[in-house]
């Protein structure tokens, strides 16, 4: 039967053309018989000269008409609401050619059967292309791919509306938590309760599931991590409906990340506090090649900059960001400059001589285990770099200086947190002091996909049949994602007021690691088990867990505040908290003394002085540096 179908669907256009016309004529017979018979209700004024005079004007007259209104244009396997408007309006035409026939050859004609012939002709001319569409695609679509979507909204009726035209992918269910609408029909799909997701996938052997949201709550991702696991299931998200092809839907489906389960809502960010420090500024990003530095770049370039100033001291990284911004074609100025923060004439030539408006600083080490490692490195570039940044920031008027923080910042147990409250410390400082430069520090956790986070190592375990490694089966983690990390880093900064002010970013609730890995285990389809060191995983589609123990200066849990209060701002994910750092004269002389010890390579008095500054400072444990391991 579906040889059969292929084989008529794929006649001359022409031939379908003519099927179609003789189809209709015959139609408009027997809707004209019809309507005398249900008007009279006998059958011997049928073969009346009358009658037939009538049907060899009506027959070509409303397939002529037909024919102008493109109606034989339509094929019939995608046909639609439009198609039933111009047979409406085609059959309103062809009852009125039987008033005025009757009327010039003075016929009798009883009034109403005009009006019935226009109802059975509507009726059977549409009634036989829908049927056949409904063939063609029952036939077509048992061998499709069968289709679930999750969230009966706007979007996903769309894409299940268009999908109906598709005779590769069939729509079977739609399942939503509201229940004003589960247990009903959309467009003839049953919509179902989300927590029959299970049942329903086996029964109906579901192969594809549709996301039509891009964030979904715990409860839905839950549901939706344990049928993964279960089936071999493709989950995908729709993208924006202007971005699908009808020969490349496929293609046009997005991956699942783990940004999509993280039950986070992206709030609309504020278009003029984006604008504030960037449009028709010039603009300074340290840090540029880096996770959070090339993001703040494609977030920047949108606001239209006057200059936009690529710093980074890696060269690779340096090269990817200039080559991707180029590639969207703006008008704007792009400077990239290969150098870093510790070299002041670098930094004196671009203050000077470009005369720059805003700083964007998110230049640091920021790898915890590596920065116990190599302590003095952490200092110079997280320190040392920070502290003639804002020195020449001041020198040149820079307006706006934005330090990019971390929540590992607090109450740091790590040198790589202590550089950074350091850092924050140094813009602190200036807050008293004389200058036009307004810093602000912008304070928040794990970045998902960036270079630092568990996630992109989680994601290579899994690719290689496990193990996970977990440091803790406790230990827990803010987390957002990167774009939403520097839309908020580049809104807080418009909300600076006055100088030192620190900004919190709402990073919604800890997450532990252990949960995050077997998520993303559930997501890639296996099963997550925890296992001990040496032992095989990847057995029955298991992927392994094994726990590593915390790394030097690893927290349990981070902190983003010093257990201050903490305010609200105009953004309902931006807050503003006060900072419990007395700035004290001997800091200056800590500072001073750090820098140089530093710049000796002299580890002891280095830590000594960093446990001075601050009694934040006390749970830092490491004692050395990988240089002295070497010098011994």
């Amino acid at each position: 039967m579906k040889k059969l179908f292929e084989n008529i669907f794929e006649l001359n256009r022409y031939i379908k053309i003519s099927i179609q016309l003789l189809v209709d004529g015959c139609l408009i017979y027997v809707s004209l018989f019809s309507a005398w018979f249900i008007r009279l209700e006998q059958t011997s004024f049928f073969f009346t000269n009358e009658i037939k005079t009538t049907l060899l004007i009506l027959i070509p007259l409303t397939l002529f008409l037909f024919f102008k209104l493109s109606f034989y244009k339509n094929i019939v396997r995608f046909i639609s609401i439009s198609f039933i408007k111009t047979a409406l309006f085609g059959a309103i035409i062809s009852s009125i050619f039987i008033y005025i026939i009757a009327y010039i050859l003075d016929q009798f004609l009883p009034r109403s059967v005009p009006l019935i012939y226009l109802l059975i002709f509507l009726i059977l001319s549409c009634g036989v292309r829908f049927q056949l569409s409904f063939l063609y695609h029952y036939y077509m679509n048992k061998k499709s791919k069968r289709i679930a979507i999750i969230y009966a909204n706007d979007k996903g009726i769309k894409i299940a509306n268009f999908l109906h035209q598709d005779n590769e992918n069939n729509v079977i269910a739609f399942f939503d938590e509201k229940k004003t609408i589960t247990n009903t029909k959309i467009s003839g799909i049953p919509v179902f309760k989300l927590n029959k997701l299970e049942s329903i996938v086996h029964d109906k052997k579901i192969d594809l599931i549709l996301l039509s949201e891009s964030h979904i709550s715990d409860k839905t991702n839950q549901i939706l991590l344990n049928c993964m696991q279960k089936f071999n299931l493709d989950v995908k998200k729709i993208p924006e409906i202007d971005e699908f092809s009808n020969y490349e839907f496929s293609k046009n489906l997005k991956n699942i990340s783990i940004d999509d389960i993280l039950g986070r809502k992206a709030v609309k960010p504020n278009p003029d506090l984006l604008d504030k420090n960037v449009k028709n500024k010039v603009v300074f990003v340290t840090g540029a090649g880096g996770s959070i530095g090339r993001e703040l770049c494609f977030n920047i370039i949108k606001r239209k900059p006057k200059i936009l100033i690529l710093f980074d001291l890696s060269e690779y990284n340096l090269f990817k960001i200039d080559h991707e911004i180029k590639k969207l074609n703006t008008n704007i100025k792009i400077i990239s400059i290969l150098g870093s923060i510790q070299n002041e004439n670098i930094l004196e030539f671009i203050l000077s001589k470009l005369k720059v408006d805003t700083i964007y600083h998110a230049a640091a080490y920021k790898h915890v285990p590596l920065i116990e490692m190599n302590i003095l490195e952490g200092i110079k570039n997280n320190v040392t770099g920070t502290f003639k940044l804002i020195r020449k920031s001041i020198k040149y008027n820079v307006k706006n200086f934005i330090l990019v923080s971390s929540d590992k910042a607090v109450r740091p147990t790590n040198y790589m947190g202590a550089t950074k409250r350091i850092a924050e410390i140094l813009c602190l400082t200036e807050n008293s002091n004389n200058h036009k430069t307004i810093f602000s520090i912008v304070r928040f956790g794990n970045v998902v996909g960036s270079s630092g986070s568990v996630v992109p190592l989680f994601r290579s375990q899994i690719k290689n049949g496990g193990p996970i490694t977990v440091t803790h089966p406790k230990i827990e983690r803010y987390f957002m994602t990167i774009q939403e990390a520097a839309e908020l880093v580049i809104q807080a900064g418009s909300l600076t007021q006055k100088s030192g002010e620190i900004f919190i970013l709402d990073m919604g609730k800890s997450i532990k690691i252990l949960d995050l890995a077997k998520q993303m285990i559930k997501m890639s389809g296996s099963i997550p088990r925890i296992q001990r060191k040496n032992t095989l995983s990847n057995q029955n589609n298991e992927i392994g867990i094994q726990f590593s123990g915390l790394r030097p200066g690893e927290k349990m849990k981070e902190e983003l505040t010093y257990k201050t209060k903490i305010k609200k701002t105009v953004h309902p994910r931006i807050f503003k908290t006060k900072d419990n750092f007395k700035a004290k004269i001997s800091f200056r002389n800590y500072l001073s003394k750090l820098l140089i010890a530093s710049e000796k390579n002299n580890v002891q008095e280095t830590i000594k002085i960093i446990k001075l500054i601050s009694d934040d400072f006390k749970n830092l444990n490491s004692k050395e540096d990988i240089i002295t391991r070497f010098s011994e």
